[in-house]
Order: C-alpha cells, then structure tokens, then sequence
C-alpha cells in the first residue's frame, strides 16, 4: 500500500511516504504544509494515497524527536531507491548514536574506502529518509558541518545541539548556511 502524510513538528512541516516494503522517503522540516508536500512528492516514483492513520506511529515519533525527545526509530524501510554503496553508507550512518557524530572520512574508513569522504558525502546527499537515518551525524573534517540537502546547515546544526552535541558555530560561517 502506498501511502503518505504531512504534519507539522516543532520545526516546521514533514512529509513522510511508505509502501509494502516500509518507508520509502521523509522530508525534513519545511515552512508550509505545501512545501513539505511537494518535495515528498518530487522524491516519488508513484502517487500515494494520503492516510490519516497508517504512517501515525512514525509521525509521532518524528513530532517526539522534533520536541528534543530521545525516540527509537524502528521500521521497515524500503531502499529500492539506493544504489548498494548508498545503502552501506547509510547503514552505517545509521548506527551513529544520539548525540555523536563522525566525519566523512571516518564513514568512509568504516565501509572500506578510507579515501572516499567525498563519495560519502554524496551518499549522503541522496538520503531519501532524513532523520529517520540520520545523515545529519555526519559532519566534515576539523568540525566542519559540511552539506545538508535542502534543508540547510542551520537546521543541521539545530539536530545535532538537539542531541546533545557541543557545536563550534563559528564553523556555520556565510558561505555554508
């Protein structure tokens, strides 16, 4: 069944889509319900239904961590989407814990390619579930935030002090917000 919602968090307004398989894309915080929509919508390759009940476990869950709460995200998630280097990538992100952080190249030594930070970077950048996995744990090397997709380096930094995480925000300098 493919379904989607859109609600508001603490932060502004999420999109999230499923199908048989389990999550299948996330948006993080937009300004308006229609934003949040729409950049749902483009990350899809079919239209879903809009269900009121079905995704609310995980609405809940995202409201809760959007509230600064520690909260589990244990789903299904469909990776059809993600080429195999992506999906080590992000299985490997996701076992960052709340609170703490790697470099790129630290991700990339993990998965077998210590010179590869750039190519998990772009990795990265294709995460079809923000938050969910939780590519905002992965920052550039000497504290730098690096990228943050769409959404911006002050949210990504909002995420990580969420968490716990002590930042030096000198390195949020104009050319990377």
């Amino acid at each position: 069944m493919r379904q989607y919602t859109v609600f508001s968090t603490e932060a502004g307004w999420m999109g999230l889509a499923s199908n048989d398989k389990g999550i299948c894309a996330s948006v993080l915080p937009r300004q308006t319900e229609t934003e949040a929509r729409d950049a749902l919508f483009s990350l899809l390759r079919f239209i879903p239904d809009f269900s009121g009940s079905a995704l609310k476990e995980m609405e809940r869950l995202l409201q809760a961590y959007f509230r600064g709460e520690e909260v589990c995200f244990n789903c299904n998630l469909d990776w059809s989407w993600a080429s195999p280097f992506q999906k080590r990538v992000l299985e490997t992100t996701a076992l960052i814990p709340r609170g703490a952080f790697m470099t790129y190249g630290e991700v990339a030594s993990r998965i077998g390619i210590p010179k590869g930070a750039r190519a998990v970077g772009g990795a990265l950048a294709a995460n079809r579930i923000p938050a969910i996995i939780p590519c905002h744990r992965v920052i550039g090397a000497k504290g730098r935030l690096g990228g943050f997709t769409g959404a911006g380096l002050q949210l990504k930094a909002h995420m990580l002090e969420m968490e716990g995480v002590k930042l030096n925000l000198s390195s949020l300098t104009p050319e990377n917000k």
